[in-house]
């Protein structure tokens, strides 16, 4: 199963799936500004069930027109394994479940690796 990659590329930062072509920009005209915005993804998936995610992943992520909010947390965390924060592994889960499962634990470490 694929990695969830949290990044810059292309001077912005962005969620995508690894080996895919899934990749949402976060909010913010610049990089510290997006970093606020990886830290309200890494706060709201703490902080919240799917459904609470769902609507508010608009926060942190630009979402395409007519994209709404459940299709991108399927996409990103129901479909991955690994947290992958800036070429590392920060989170993983066990054999079987997807980061949908893990949502506080995944959210934690990105919250961690942000500070760290």
């Amino acid at each position: 199963m694929p990695g969830l990659l949290i990044r810059i590329a292309n001077g912005q930062w962005v969620a995508s799936v690894a080996n895919a072509n899934i990749s949402y920009n976060f909010v913010g005209a610049t990089l510290n500004q997006q970093v606020g915005s990886v830290q309200t993804l890494a706060f709201n998936m703490t902080d919240a069930a799917q459904g609470a995610l769902a609507q508010n992943i608009g926060n942190a992520l630009v979402l395409p027109n007519g994209v709404q909010g459940a299709q991108v947390v399927t996409e990103l965390f129901n479909t991955t394994d690994l947290l992958i924060f800036n070429g590392n592994v920060i989170y993983g889960t066990v054999e079987g479940m997807v980061l949908n499962d893990a949502l506080d634990e995944a959210g934690t470490a990105l919250m961690a690796a942000l500070i760290a």
